[in-house]
Formats: structure tokens, sequence, C-alpha cells
């Protein structure tokens, strides 16, 4: 696969998880606001480390999935 292909790829991904990310982010500084204004109540801290976790693995699926498309070890370092 040449680079204009795995960058290709890489768009056609990003753009099938956008909805989500964007879901995901919103929902965050949503809560990160109600947490802050609650002074750390556990009512909007739990939801908020739980969305946050969430997306931890989001973020983590996309880099393994960019890391499988370049054999470079070099290239893996920086995209971890």
């Amino acid at each position: 696969m040449n680079k204009q292909e795995r960058i290709n790829t890489i768009y056609r991904y990003q753009q099938r998880w956008l909805l989500l990310r964007s879901i995901l982010a919103i929902l965050i500084g949503g809560l990160v606001v109600l947490t802050l204004q609650a002074n750390g109540e556990p009512m909007y801290t739990i939801p908020l480390a739980f969305t946050l976790a969430i997306m931890l693995y989001v973020i983590g699926r996309e880099r393994r999935f960019v890391r499988k498309l370049t054999s470079v070890e070099q290239a893996k370092r920086i995209i971890d």
C-alpha cells in the first residue's frame, strides 16, 4: 500500500467514526462543566469518567488501525 492509499484509508476511517467522536466530545465537555459547577459531585463525575474511558477506547482503536497500515517501525513509534 503506497502513501496515498494509506492516507485515503485513514481519511475514510475517520469520516466513518466522526459522528461518534463528536458526540463523545460534546458529552465530555458538558459533563466537565457540570462536574466543575457541582464541585465534583459523583452524580456527574462517574458519567464523566465512563465517557472518558469510552473516548480512550475509541482513540486507541484508531491508533491500532493506523499502526496496521505500515510496516515501518519508526512510523509506528511516531503513531504511538
